[in-house]
């Protein structure tokens, strides 16, 4: 869904814990920073 997610800093495990935030930051395809 994300591409964000393989390259965010904290990996795919803090994708998951921002995943609530991903799903509203999608629509830049940016995930706040760590």
């Amino acid at each position: 869904k994300l591409e964000a997610r393989e390259t965010h800093p904290l990996g795919l495990k803090g994708y998951e814990i921002l995943n609530h935030r991903a799903e509203r930051w999608a629509a830049c395809s940016i995930l706040p920073p760590a």
